[in-house]
Order: C-alpha cells, then sequence, then structure tokens
C-alpha cells in the first residue's frame, strides 16, 4: 500500500514489476503454500436412568496440523518471507449432562464439562535484503496449555401453561 501519493513503493524503489491487487498478481521469489491435516472424533453416549432422566456423555478429540509457507511482500525478492509457520493443536474433552422431570412443573439439568487443549504455533521470518540486515532470520515459538472445568446448573419451573422461571448458575475454572 503507498503510504502517501508521493513516496514510492517497494516495487518502485526496486525498479521491480508492482502487484495488481485488483488483478490478483503479484511476484514472488518462493511459493506460497499450505498443508492442513486435521483428525477428530466425537462419541455421545446416552442412558435413560428411569422414566423421567437422561445422562448424556459426550467426548471429543480433535488433532490438527497445519504448515503454511507465505511470501509477503509481493516481490521477486526475499525482502519478507515467512518459509514456514507450522501450527499443531490438540483438543480432549468431556462433559456429562443430567436431565431430569422432577414433577410435572419442575425440570432441571446439571452437568460438568472438562477441556485439555495444547497449542504450539512457530512462526519463522527470514528477509535477506531491503532492509539493512542482510541474513536477517527471526524465528518464536508461541504455545498454549489451557486446562478447563465447568460445573453448570438449571432449574425450570412451569408458573402456568405459558409462563415459565428458569434459574441457572455455571463455574468455569481455567
Amino acid at each position: 500500500v503507498r503510504v502517501r501519493d508521493d513516496a514510492p513503493l517497494l516495487c518502485d524503489f526496486y525498479g521491480l514489476p508492482c502487484p495488481d491487487v485488483e488483478r490478483g498478481e503479484f511476484q514472488a521469489d518462493t511459493s506460497s503454500y499450505e498443508r492442513v491435516q486435521q483428525r477428530l472424533g466425537v462419541a455421545r453416549l446416552a442412558w435413560d436412568i428411569g422414566d423421567s432422566a437422561t445422562l448424556v456423555s459426550t467426548t471429543g478429540y480433535v488433532h490438527y496440523d497445519k504448515e503454511r509457507g507465505w511470501d509477503c511482500d509481493a516481490l521477486n525478492l526475499n525482502i519478507c518471507d515467512y518459509p514456514a509457520i507450522p501450527v499443531e493443536n490438540k483438543q480432549f474433552t468431556q462433559e456429562l449432562t443430567l436431565t431430569m422431570d422432577v414433577n410435572e412443573k419442575l425440570d432441571l439439568v446439571v452437568g460438568g464439562l472438562y477441556i485439555d487443549d495444547e497449542s504450539v504455533d512457530y512462526v519463522e521470518f527470514q528477509s535477506e535484503e531491503g532492509i539493512g540486515v542482510p541474513g536477517l532470520l527471526l524465528a518464536w515459538t508461541a504455545t498454549q496449555d489451557l486446562k478447563s472445568r465447568a460445573v453448570y446448573g438449571q432449574l425450570r419451573y412451569m408458573l402456568t401453561d405459558r409462563l415459565r422461571l428458569s434459574l441457572g448458575a455455571r463455574y468455569t475454572k481455567d
């Protein structure tokens, strides 16, 4: 983008063809790519407990791998390249929910949820020309490890045939 009308773009400065954003044309010194692999599964089991209660267990698992390379300067120069941006994420969840009709006017829902999530993002930035520091390579890793627990409940009471009162609460600890 042009910051000022009188300021040259990077492509003007280096005497290269400038990207044509409207036509989607740009130059590149490295190929951009993206690879994604995802494995996931969900198991839901429900048990009827008597005539008025149901216990549901929902278990989930996701494993997500993504790698991306990107030439961010859109020029045939190595001014701004991200040769590798891999991301790995693993998540396990378990939820138990009990629903029950206490009587013909009152029902309740109680449950608990557990989440274990791990994510690692590795970012590498490389530049060889144009910013005054040849051979610049910056790399960093961002990690996240989340464990979350929650309990919740809700009571619903039928005041009339058309009016219901609900009271609910949830507590979460990350």
